[in-house]
């Protein structure tokens, strides 16, 4: 996908995207706006729970999560 591409998803500036591409900083703001366009999710969790999390997420009983759709 072009940078431009993207960018139109996102709603957010080619100049945006490329900062993050770059490493540079942006704004949380623009970040959940480009994750959100690409169809991404960020998840945030205290370290102590780190453990806890990952296994929700990827069982080792063969079984998977079920996808959200909100």
């Amino acid at each position: 996908m072009r940078i431009d591409d993207a960018a139109a998803l996102s709603f957010v500036s080619s100049d945006v995207l490329s900062r993050l591409e770059n490493g540079k900083p942006i704004t949380l703001d623009k970040l959940l706006l480009v994750l959100d366009g690409l169809g991404l999710r960020m998840w945030v969790a205290p370290v102590k729970d780190i453990a806890q999390v990952e296994l929700a997420l990827h069982p080792t009983d063969g079984t998977a999560p079920q996808p959200r759709h909100d």
